[in-house]
């Protein structure tokens, strides 16, 4: 008696916990965005289209690496990846990013939209509310841009009121001095920060490719780091000089 309680004892311990934050795989939710099943011949045309999306909201977002899909993230991302699987408006705004095209205010607006509905999809949680914010300081971004686009066209068209060719290029040259005093320190900060991004975005795709776990980057020995750094400089000094870099 003793023994089959062990038994059981033992069995309920090697029994996996539920995991409300388990991963999903893309392969796996394929027939729920395309409606294309495993057994059908087109599933795989189905599961590589769908991983071009993947990659292609993933570039657009700068984001790198493997993508993660939580459990209780299932319903949103399936949601936002269907929309642009399938004919239709967002079809149509998902090629345009693809082409690298710049949508109009109103698909921005569609685009957002459709963010912000696929993530009430989802139960809450700490990764989904990054995710709100995330949206929320993009729509802040668009909106402020256009504001300034607006700004700037208001101003140049008062220029050209002016009815006199002379006087036009006067004020539109003060317009430029203005500008240019005025963002010149701003100007300099930003395109120092926008080389350290790239330097950055270089050596997270270079860890990649020698196998870094960049979640566990931190952990690495200092060595291993160095030489990564290392391989970085030699890639970008090759670069700059023309070469096609080297593994």
């Amino acid at each position: 008696m003793a023994r089959q309680k062990k038994e059981r004892e033992v069995k309920y311990k090697k029994r996996k916990p539920k995991n409300d934050k388990e991963s999903l795989s893309v392969h796996e939710l394929v027939p729920l965005i395309t409606g294309v099943s495993k057994d059908d011949k087109g599933f795989t045309a189905a599961y590589m289209e769908v991983k071009r999306i993947i990659a292609t909201i993933q570039k657009s977002l700068g984001a790198v690496g493997k993508v993660t899909i939580g459990s209780f993230q299932k319903n949103g991302f399936v949601a936002v990846t269907k929309a642009f699987y399938h004919t239709g408006q967002y079809r149509e705004i998902y090629e345009k990013i693809r082409k690298g095209m710049k949508l109009t205010p109103d698909e921005v607006e569609t685009l957002i939209q459709l963010y912000k509905e696929s993530l009430d999809l989802d139960p809450p949680s700490e990764e989904n509310e990054k995710l709100k914010s995330m949206v929320q300081c993009i729509e802040a971004f668009i909106d402020l841009e256009y504001e300034i686009y607006s700004q700037v066209q208001r101003d140049l068209m008062k220029i050209e009121k002016l009815e006199n060719h002379e006087m036009e290029l006067l004020f539109l040259k003060q317009y430029k001095s203005i500008l240019d005093e005025a963002l010149s320190e701003w100007r300099q900060s930003i395109n120092i920060l926008l080389h350290q991004i790239s330097i950055l975005r270089d050596l997270k795709m270079l860890a990649m490719e020698q196998g870094f776990d960049l979640k566990e980057l931190d952990n690495y020995d200092t060595e291993k780091i160095s030489r990564l750094i290392a391989q970085l400089i030699i890639r970008r000094n090759f670069r700059g000089n023309g070469h096609q870099p080297f593994g």
